[in-house]
C-alpha cells in the first residue's frame, strides 16, 4: 500500500502570475481573441438558433479566485474567462456578462431564467431541476486543508468532533452534508473567509479545489495551512457550463468548442493565473527493496571483508584487487563528475523548463546518483571478489540490476526532455529507413521481453526525414508500453504502410485492457498517470512520444481495437 506525505502547502504550492489587464470597460468578450483562430462550422440552422436567441447572458461568480472574478474596471477576468474568450473566439459569438453580488445571487438570477448559462460548476442533481451541462471545461481535484499541526487525513468519515467551512451555496456544501454527517458544517460567504477561518482555528479544515487553495494561500500569505489529504475520487471537480433546461441546442453548441480545446491549450490558460507543483502521494514500495537489497549487499561486504582479512595466505593478492577497485571507483568518480558538468551545462542552456522538471532534476543529481554509484561500486567489489557465483549471487546480481534500471530509466526519460528545445534535433536529421527501425525496436524487444510476447513486423519499403535518436525513442516507449499492458503470450503488432495522403503511417497494436475513453484526451500529458493503475510507470513515455512526433511535423493518436486492446497511430511525413 502507497504511504501518502503529509505535504506542506508553502512547499506545494509554486509561484501565480495575474492575467495582463483587459482594455477597454465592456463587459462582453472580445469578437477574436488571440488565442486561437480556429473555427468551429455549425450548421444554417444552429446559426438562425443563435441569432434569435439574443445576447448569451452569464452570470459569473464575482470572488472565486483565480477561476473568475471581475477586475478593478469591471472586466471578467480569470481561468474561466480565458477559457470562455476561447469557445466565443471558435463559434464567432458574444458573451454578455452580468454582475452578481455573489454566487447565492447568481443562482437565484439563473433559476428564474434572468440569466442563460452560469459557467464554470458542478454538475449536481438539484442543479439539473433548472439546468442542463456542457461536457467538463476542466477537472481537477480537491484536498483537505488543515493547520500545520493537523495530522495527515486518511479518511474523513472516520472523524469525530470535527468541524468543516466551506463557503455558501457551492456543490461542495451539499455534499459534505450528505457524505460526512459526522463532520459539524460552517458556512461563510466567500473563499478567502473559508482559508482564514481554518487559520483562525474557528474550524478544523476546509475541502476546496487545489487551484484554489494554491491561489488563495499564496496571495494572502497564509503558510501555516497545509495539504492534510485529497479527498476521494468522487470528489474531483468536473467543472461545466450549465444552460437554462430549455434550450438544449445552446448546450450541444457549446460542446462543439468545449470538445475543440486542447490539454495543451488547458495547461495554458491555467499556468498564466497560478503555477501550482503537486506532490503526489509516495509510494515507498520500491525504496524499501532498494533499501534492502543495499541492506543485504551492506551485510555481505562486511562479512566478505572480515573473513579476508582472517586469510594470511592470500593478503598480497586481496591488496592488488583492492588497489584495482580503487583505481576503479577513481575512474567512476571522474566520470559521474564530467556527467555532473554537461548536465549543469544542459541545464543552464534551457529556456523554458517549467518547475516540475527543476525540481526533478535536482532530486536526480543531489539524491539518486550517489546512492546509486555506492550500490554499482559494491556490486562492482562483490563481482570482482568472485562472490556472486553460484544461483544466489546471479539472483542478487539481477535484483540489483532491475532495481539500478529502473532508476536510470527514470533519469533517462527526463533527461531527453532537453532535446525537444530549439531546433537542436534538426542537427541530425536524415532520410530513415522506417523498415529498418521498426526491425530494429522489435529485436530489442524479443531479446528483452520476460513474458513470451509473440512480436510481429510488417512493413512497406517508406523513408522519412528525421532524428534516428528522437524516432527510435519514440516507437521503443510505444512498444515498451504495449508490453507492459498486454497479457503474457499475446501478440503485439508493429505495421509501417503509405496512407492515401502520403504520410507515412506507423502503428504498434496490442491486445491489452484499453484505454477508457475519459482518459485519452490527457494521456499525451506530463506526468499523466490513470488514477488505480497498478502498471509501474511516472506518465513520461507518451509525453516524450507526442513532442518527438510533433516536432517532425507529424500527429499521433489512439484508437481501440474491435478485438479488445489498442492501436498507437503515429503519422509522419515522408522524405523529400
Amino acid at each position: 500500500m502507497a504511504i501518502v506525505a503529509t505535504v506542506t502547502l508553502a512547499a506545494a504550492v509554486a509561484a501565480y502570475a495575474l492575467q495582463a489587464q483587459r482594455g477597454g470597460s465592456s463587459a462582453e468578450s472580445p469578437a477574436t481573441p488571440a488565442t486561437s483562430t480556429l473555427r468551429i462550422a455549425l450548421s444554417a440552422e444552429e446559426r438562425r438558433y443563435l441569432e434569435g436567441l439574443g445576447p448569451l447572458t452569464v452570470a459569473p461568480d464575482p470572488d472565486w479566485l483565480p477561476f473568475e472574478y471581475f477586475d478593478e474596471h469591471g472586466n471578467f477576468s480569470g481561468i474561466t474567462a480565458d477559457l470562455l474568450d476561447l469557445i466565443a473566439a471558435r463559434l464567432d459569438i458574444r458573451f454578455s456578462y452580468v454582475v452578481p453580488r455573489d454566487w447565492e445571487e447568481a443562482l437565484a438570477m439563473s433559476r428564474a431564467g434572468e440569466v442563460l448559462i452560469l459557467p464554470f460548476l458542478n454538475q449536481t442533481p438539484e442543479r439539473e431541476q433548472w439546468l442542463v451541462f456542457t461536457d467538463a471545461l476542466l477537472i481537477e481535484p480537491n484536498v483537505f486543508i488543515t493547520r500545520e499541526e493537523h495530522p495527515y487525513i486518511t479518511a474523513a468519515a472516520q472523524l469525530s468532533e470535527r468541524s468543516i467551512v466551506l463557503p455558501t451555496g457551492t456543490s461542495m456544501e451539499e455534499r459534505v452534508r450528505r457524505d460526512f454527517p459526522n463532520l459539524r458544517v460552517l458556512t461563510v460567504p466567500t473563499e478567502n473567509e473559508v482559508f482564514h477561518a481554518v487559520s483562525r482555528r474557528e474550524a478544523d479544515m476546509t475541502l476546496r479545489s487545489l487551484t484554489v487553495a494554491a491561489y488563495t494561500i499564496r496571495k494572502e500569505g497564509l503558510f501555516t495551512l497545509k495539504i492534510a489529504g485529497q479527498a476521494p475520487a468522487d470528489y474531483t471537480n468536473h467543472l461545466r457550463m450549465g444552460v437554462l433546461h430549455g434550450e438544449p441546442m445552446l448546450r450541444d453548441i457549446l460542446d462543439k468548442a468545449i470538445a475543440s480545446i486542447s490539454a495543451r491549450e488547458r495547461e495554458e490558460i491555467i499556468n498564466r493565473h497560478v503555477n501550482i507543483r503537486i506532490v503526489q502521494p509516495v509510494d515507498y514500495g520500491p525504496l524499501l527493496r532498494i533499501a534492502g537489497v543495499l541492506l543485504l549487499l551492506t551485510a555481505l561486504s562486511y562479512y566478505w571483508s572480515y573473513r579476508l582479512r582472517r586469510i594470511n595466505t592470500v593478503l598480497s593478492e586481496s591488496q592488488s584487487r583492492l588497489q584495482a577497485e580503487i583505481a576503479e571507483r577513481t575512474r567512476l568518480a571522474h566520470d559521474l563528475e564530467l556527467t555532473s558538468e554537461r548536465l549543469l551545462q544542459a541545464l543552464q542552456e534551457e529556456k523554458k523548463a517549467n518547475v516540475a522538471q527543476h525540481q526533478f532534476l535536482r532530486m536526480i543529481g543531489h539524491e539518486f546518483r550517489t546512492p546509486l554509484s555506492v550500490v554499482q561500486s559494491t556490486m562492482d567489489l562483490l563481482e570482482l571478489a568472485g562472490k556472486l557465483d553460484g544461483e544466489d549471487g546471479q539472483r542478487i546480481r539481477e535484483r540489483h540490476q532491475e532495481a539500478v534500471g529502473r532508476i536510470a530509466g527514470l533519469i533517462d526519460n527526463a533527461l531527453r526532455l532537453d532535446r525537444f528545445e530549439g531546433a537542436k534535433w534538426r542537427a541530425n536529421a536524415e532520410p530513415l529507413d522506417i523498415a529498418a527501425l521498426l526491425e530494429k525496436v522489435a529485436d530489442y524487444a524479443r531479446r528483452t521481453d520476460t513474458r513470451g510476447h509473440h512480436i510481429e513486423v510488417w512493413a512497406e519499403p517508406a523513408v522519412v526525414h528525421g532524428d534516428r535518436e528522437l524516432l527510435d525513442i519514440c516507437v521503443h516507449n510505444l512498444v515498451d508500453n504495449a508490453l507492459k499492458y498486454s497479457p503474457p503470450g499475446s501478440p503485439i503488432t508493429l505495421h509501417a504502410e503509405r496512407s492515401a495522403a502520403g504520410n507515412v503511417a506507423v502503428r504498434v497494436c496490442d491486445r491489452g485492457p484499453g484505454i477508457p475513453a475519459a482518459d485519452r484526451p490527457w494521456i499525451f500529458s506530463k506526468y499523466y498517470r490513470r488514477e488505480g493503475q497498478e502498471v509501474a510507470g511516472y506518465g513520461l513515455g507518451l509525453y516524450l512520444v507526442d513532442h518527438i512526433v510533433r516536432l517532425h511535423g507529424g500527429t499521433v493518436d489512439v484508437a481501440e481495437r474491435a478485438d479488445g486492446g489498442c492501436c498507437f497511430t503515429v503519422s509522419l511525413p515522408p522524405a523529400r
